[in-house]
């Protein structure tokens, strides 16, 4: 049996987290690097997703997100290829920011790129495309950014797979 269970909204401090965990964080971090071009905005996003919030929401992220990292570098090894920077479509999406995060500005939101190649593919119609990333836009800042981090790893999933079996299809002689 694990550990008592904390609070519900236990806002723990995520730098008293075991190094192996940390670890993860900048392994997210770096992966972010790759779809958001700032290496600034990437970390926001990173700290937005993995440190901020509920202690039981950003450590879940921080799971959640190693794992796609995990399958994305088995992916990466059956392959034999290396995930490359995203270069399709993004749609900007705001993060509506606590009063605490606005900063010295007093901007109440982030705006971040959201990668959709394969949004469009799987929502074919502009309306269910419209719902799906108004659903994936709205929330608590630390939901929206998690959503863009797993959007990312998904997406990259899903690129190194699609470019293999296009190859596997072009060199079987197959359309």
């Amino acid at each position: 049996m694990h550990a008592k269970h904390p609070p519900h909204h236990d806002w723990r401090d995520p730098d008293n987290a075991p190094a192996e965990v940390e670890a993860m964080r900048r392994s997210v971090e770096t992966f972010a690097n790759s779809f958001v071009k700032d290496d600034k905005k990437a970390r926001h996003l990173c700290r937005l997703a993995l440190e901020d919030g509920p202690w039981h929401r950003y450590e879940t992220n921080t799971a959640i997100a190693s794992i796609l990292i995990e399958v994305l570098e088995i992916v990466e090894r059956n392959t034999g290829r290396k995930f490359r920077m995203y270069d399709g479509p993004v749609e900007e999406v705001e993060l509506h920011l606590p009063p605490h995060l606005a900063g010295r500005r007093g901007r109440s939101y982030a705006v971040i790129e959201l990668p959709v190649r394969l949004l469009h593919a799987v929502f074919k119609s502009q309306e269910a495309y419209d719902y799906i990333l108004e659903a994936l836009s709205e929330g608590p800042h630390h939901d929206v950014a998690n959503n863009a981090i797993l959007v990312m790893l998904v997406e990259a999933i899903y690129a190194m797979i699609r470019e293999n079996r296009t190859e596997e299809k072009a060199s079987d002689g197959q359309d």
